[in-house]
């Protein structure tokens, strides 16, 4: 889809890619990074497939986002691994769109509870078992579409994310949050990133100071001293506040983030 300024149009094209973001997601997660390092690797495969210059099949792309990724944050995997993890997913999520055609289908799948509904001969068929030919394909494949991604993001492969995951809990420990309001702000901070990747907005610190006053709200904490500081630390921030919480809870009630 096609962005567009008025109609439907744009709103399609949101949800068709906030989903398909879901989708890389589950597959960093099976391959057990950082959250930061995930968060990287959707912004790396965002700015991949806004190039006008590529010619990579979606897989390819991914495989090639993940594993730019991988080297970036030191969080080494195995190639293969994410050939095979890529083919998994993508498998899995065609059995998840067959589920909605289903009477009273389900808006999103979670691929966790797939694979742990499947019995292990089930989940065996669904590994991919490539001859060494086709793997040595797809491995030169993902060479050249991470090359191509380097140059489209300049060689900066720099994750900030990470300072951002780094500061939320350093926050949250001086301020002596609670487990139940970190578990929280981790959730609303992935989910608030997502969108704004999509959206092209800019992620600055203040994002951070956001999220863990919101999740207080959301666990009903009051803590007026905590507001105080943070409109001091950063000017107008009440206001700002307002918006930002006005703005997550309507996409939580849109399903544009879940």
């Amino acid at each position: 889809y096609q962005r567009r300024v008025h109609g439907e149009k744009i709103k399609v094209f949101v949800m068709k890619q906030y989903e398909f973001l879901r989708v890389l997601e589950e597959m960093a997660i099976l391959l057990k990074f950082r959250q930061s390092t995930i968060q990287q690797i959707l912004k790396f495969y965002h700015v991949f497939s806004s190039s006008e210059s590529h010619l990579f099949r979606s897989e390819i792309m991914i495989m090639a986002c993940i594993f730019l990724a991988t080297k970036s944050n030191e969080e080494p995997r195995k190639l293969r691994d994410i050939i095979n993890t890529v083919f998994l997913v993508t498998e899995l999520y065609k059995k998840a769109n067959e589920r909605r055609s289903e009477p009273n289908g389900i808006e999103y799948v979670s691929l966790h509870e797939m694979l742990s509904d499947e019995d292990e001969e089930a989940a065996a068929k669904r590994v991919p078992n490539f001859s060494m030919d086709k793997y040595t394909t797809i491995k030169d494949e993902v060479f050249k579409a991470e090359q191509h991604l380097l140059r489209v993001v300049k060689f900066d492969v720099e994750n900030r994310f990470a300072r951002l995951y780094t500061i939320l809990l350093e926050l949250a420990n001086a301020l002596k949050m609670g487990k139940e309001v970190v578990q929280t702000a981790l959730a609303l901070m992935n989910d608030v990133l997502l969108f704004f990747i999509l959206e092209d907005r800019p992620i600055e610190e203040k994002l951070v100071a956001q999220v863990l006053l919101l999740s207080t709200e959301l666990r009903c904490i009051v803590n007026k001293d905590l507001g105080k500081s943070l409109d001091t630390a950063y000017p107008g921030f009440a206001a700002q506040q307002e918006e930002f919480t006005a703005t997550v809870c309507q996409l939580y009630e849109e399903n544009r983030i879940v």
